[in-house]
């Protein structure tokens, strides 16, 4: 099973401070059964280019190394890209989707409803970039929940959808449901940021199962898929060779 949202490499956002608390985290996840692991920084596409995102992440990634074991789950790297017009300043996108794939993990702003502005960049990923755009934490936004226009349009264009496990444990959790049981190509995501926010997958993904085998197997049948795209078994020694 796999974390497609994480905020597990330290010292890069609002996530783990520090490689120990990293550690932990990704200890946890095994621990919740999670085979597989997406690191998913925030990238802030107007504060910084790709370039520079890239070797911040780098030497996290070198931090976090000498302490994979073999109780850690498969890691694949990633971004948390946040959508804006600078985004497509930068020429190459692969190296933020996860893995080897073409799925990116990306962050609406948070708006009363989408602009046709942020559509037209989702677009832009889709057509010519060749990006699958992962919309991460929708149950957070109300177009997605009563805009079926919306999410009929982007669904056809490609887009898949992501929703936090917290969410589906907590006061959102009947709306992340009827969610699931729309909105096509979908992923759970502990979007764990450390302490204040540790990963509860392993109860969301049970609650799930108790709510709705159909939809646990959903979630799990689409995250194989993109453990497929990915290069599972790939990444672990990507990221330890890293210098």
């Amino acid at each position: 099973m796999l974390d497609i949202h994480t905020h597990i490499l330290p010292a890069m956002d609002d996530g783990a401070r520090d490689s120990a608390q990293a550690l932990s985290m990704l200890e946890q996840l095994a621990e919740q059964g999670m085979t597989s692991v997406a690191l998913t920084p925030h990238f802030y596409t107007q504060e910084e280019s790709a370039a520079q995102f890239l070797e911040r992440r780098r030497r996290s990634v070198a931090m976090l190394r000498p302490l994979l074991h073999a109780g850690c789950p498969e890691v694949l790297l990633g971004a948390e890209v946040y959508l804006t017009r600078y985004l497509l300043a930068n020429e190459e996108l692969s190296d933020l989707c996860i893995g080897h794939s073409c799925y990116m993990l990306v962050e609406l702003p948070m708006r009363d409803s989408l602009s046709n502005e942020m559509l037209e960049l989702l677009k832009v990923l889709i057509y010519e970039r060749e990006i699958i755009p992962v919309l991460a934490h929708v149950e957070r936004y109300r177009d997605f929940l009563s805009r079926t226009d919306i999410v009929g349009f982007l669904t056809a264009a490609g887009c898949q959808f992501q929703s936090d496990a917290d969410a589906l444990l907590g006061l959102l959790g009947g709306r992340t449901i009827h969610m699931m049981q729309t909105h096509g190509v979908y992923y759970l995501g502990s979007d764990c940021h450390g302490t204040d926010r540790p990963p509860r997958m392993g109860e969301a993904m049970a609650a799930l199962l108790h709510k709705s085998p159909q939809l646990h197997e959903k979630i799990q049948r689409h995250a194989q898929r993109m453990l497929t795209a990915a290069g599972e078994g790939q990444m672990r020694e990507t990221c330890a060779s890293q210098p």
